[in-house]
Parts: C-alpha cells; sequence; structure tokens
C-alpha cells in the first residue's frame, strides 16, 4: 500500500529459475498468382532458451527456404539465395506469456531472389531482398506467445485474398534431446 503505516501485501508467482524450453518459431509467406500458389517463404527457427530471473536468455539456428510454384517468366530462370543464420533470443516473462525477442544476425540477409534473363540482358531481384526485410521485421517486434507447451500456435500479420504472412510457433518445456 502506499500509505505510510498501512500493511504491505504480497502477492507472488514464480517459475523454477533455469527451466528450458526449446522449439521452432517458422515465419512464412504464402503467395498465389490467379488462385495458384506463386511462391512460399519460410524463415524456419530451430530456438533452445532458458527462463530465468533476468529473464529469457537463449539462442537458435536458422534457414531460409523459397520455393517457387509453376510461376513462369518467359525466358527466365528464378534464382534462389537460401541462407542460413544464427539467432540470439532475449525477452520478459511472466506466469502467462513469454516476450520473445529473436534477433537474427546478418547471415539472414543473404536470402534473395533474383530472376535471370539472359536473353533480353536482365538480372534482377524480383521484388526486395526478402532477409534483410525480414531481419528487420524480427529485430523490431516482441512475439508474444502463451507460456505453455505449444504446437501450432499462429499468429497472423497479414491476409489478403489468399495471400499470408503470419507465424507458427511449436514450443515445449524441458531439456533438448
Amino acid at each position: 500500500m502506499s500509505c505510510p503505516g498501512q500493511p504491505v501485501e504480497t502477492d507472488h508467482m514464480s517459475e523454477a529459475w533455469g527451466c528450458e524450453w526449446y522449439g521452432t518459431f517458422d515465419f512464412y509467406i504464402h503467395m498465389l498468382e490467379q488462385g495458384a500458389q506463386w511462391f512460399e517463404l519460410h524463415f524456419l527457427m530451430d530456438t533452445y532458451f532458458t527462463l530465468d530471473s533476468n529473464g529469457i536468455v537463449g539462442s537458435g539456428v536458422g534457414r531460409s527456404d523459397f520455393t517457387m510454384h509453376d510461376y513462369v517468366i518467359p525466358e527466365c530462370t528464378w534464382v534462389v539465395d537460401e541462407a542460413d543464420f544464427n539467432v540470439v533470443i532475449t525477452g520478459e516473462w511472466d506466469p502467462e506469456t513469454l516476450h520473445i525477442n529473436l534477433l537474427p544476425d546478418a547471415g539472414m540477409e543473404g536470402t534473395q531472389l533474383s530472376a535471370d534473363c539472359p536473353e533480353i540482358g536482365l538480372l534482377t531481384e524480383i521484388p526486395i531482398n526478402w532477409g534483410v526485410e525480414m531481419r528487420d521485421i524480427f529485430m523490431e517486434q516482441t512475439w508474444d506467445v502463451p507460456h505453455q507447451p505449444i504446437t501450432g500456435h499462429r499468429i497472423i500479420f497479414y491476409t489478403y485474398e489468399q495471400d499470408e504472412w503470419g507465424m507458427n510457433v511449436d514450443l515445449v518445456p524441458g531439456e533438448y534431446e
């Protein structure tokens, strides 16, 4: 209580220090063109972290997976650079929610999509360097995940018609095997 002389009331819940968690974060983009799948991009991160008195601390490894589906530009070949990267995990937690920051290293910036069109003299990135864009998003975002073993937790960021950007999260407590 804030008044002098009044009793102090305490209410405290805590997790056992050192509780370990592991699982995956799959940030994905599914784009469709004229009703058919055009491409899908995944940044899949395998993570390991500990809950302790200082918050969430851990690391992980990530890889990008870019799949083109039946989208043809005449005279062109798709050039896909898929990058592997490391991830540092920090954050805070309370009994209800894990507030997780995923901080991918610069290796994520290597994920790019280009079209190589030698007959028309074109080598172009279409439309962006995905790794740079996604790394910026990850570094600016705190991901709130329910504090319980979860499978198939989905966070949707954007949908338009059948296009979807989101993240699937699968996390479980315990020692990584």
